[in-house]
């Protein structure tokens, strides 16, 4: 692995600084330049005060969704700032890290049973940091850094009780895999900040590498949570492996299940890509992307067919079909992953 940078060397997690200029230009070029209209008419929606979380924890949602609505909110704000510049998308996140900072607790789950309300807020809160960093001012930083630390501390703990909280080894769940990415990214973020960090990372990667172990025999590619729940786990998981994979913790390209894995998602779209089949107890769309997964695994398989259902499901969304209505939420990541010299393949 690449040595631990420097304190105050910011940003560290999704991209460095050089990797982040790429991204700036790319986001400009032709290439790329569909995805940004898209996510900067994606992020013009969330600059009302309905957007911020609330000021205090009694006034926060009592619904766990809804603190998953906030975070993946504010990861969109945070990182428009970073790539696209927008400086009403800082602002609008500024005080969002106000707030959290100020929230007395994160999650509706009580500890030691925290879950996804918690685990999303840690991660869009590190990521946050990471991209903000140079817009603040020492103090909010020390402040930054103590709360995120305190949260993750706590939130870590529950794993390594002798009854750990039921997420933390299920290997197969998306609660383990959305988690552990930001119990993972909490640390990276701090690593150079706070001691305890580096457990954090360390158990990231072990628990990253026993996620791809215990997948890796499943050579069909399917997922028995269903189409709907893998694009959201998926999302987690894959920007997991895209940071693991830049710092040189992991090596997932061998992986069977990930090369499978676009045939299953490829064949279970139906009804001239408009639906999807209802396995387990998914419905009938997706819950998160899915082009973000998609283009993360055309990266790594290269034949064309994740690139064409990903190309068919956004024509939908530019024509408003409801299949299109979870592309929102991280639609970011495509323009990590995206690139215009992928073929677009539909299968026959």
């Amino acid at each position: 692995p690449p040595p631990p940078p420097p304190p105050d060397n910011h940003p560290r997690l999704l991209f460095d600084a050089d990797e982040l200029d790429a991204l700036r230009t790319r986001a400009q070029q032709d290439g790329w330049s569909s995805i940004t209209e898209d996510w900067e008419a994606v992020v013009a929606t969330y600059l009302d005060e309905d957007d911020l979380p609330a000021e205090t924890f009694e006034d926060m949602p009592t619904v766990d969704a809804e603190w998953r609505q906030y975070a993946e909110t504010l990861t969109n704000l945070s990182l428009a700032w970073a790539i696209l510049q927008d400086e009403a998308a800082r602002d609008q996140a500024l005080e969002a890290m106000r707030r959290y900072t100020d929230l007395s607790y994160w999650g509706t789950d009580e500890y030691p049973k925290q879950d996804l309300g918690a685990g999303h807020t840690i991660y869009a809160y590190a990521i946050g940091i990471d991209v903000l960093w140079q817009e603040v001012d020492a103090d909010t930083r020390e402040q930054w850094v103590v709360r995120l630390s305190d949260a993750t501390s706590d939130y870590y703990s529950q794993t390594q009780l002798e009854d750990p909280v039921h997420w933390s080894h299920l290997y197969n769940g998306n609660h383990c895999q959305n988690n552990w990415t930001a119990i993972y990214s909490a640390g990276v973020v701090l690593e150079e900040e706070v001691d305890e960090a580096s457990a954090w990372v360390e158990d990231g990667i072990s628990t990253a590498q026993a996620i791809l172990e215990f997948w890796d025999p499943v050579t069909d590619g399917s997922h028995q949570e269903g189409v709907s729940y893998a694009s959201y786990g998926n999302t987690y998981l894959f920007s997991w492996l895209h940071i693991l994979d830049r710092r040189g913790e992991i090596d997932y390209s061998g992986n069977r299940w990930l090369s499978a894995h676009v045939e299953f998602l490829v064949y279970t779209s139906l009804l001239d890509d408009s639906e999807v089949l209802g396995l387990a107890d998914s419905t009938g769309g997706y819950y998160h992307g899915p082009q973000n997964v998609l283009y993360f695994l055309e990266e790594l398989r290269g034949d064309g067919l994740a690139a064409g259902l990903a190309s068919r499901l956004t024509d939908k969304y530019h024509a408003g079909d409801p299949i299109g209505d979870s592309r929102h939420r991280e639609i970011w990541q495509e323009l990590l992953w995206y690139s215009p010299d992928f073929s677009a393949v539909t299968p026959e």
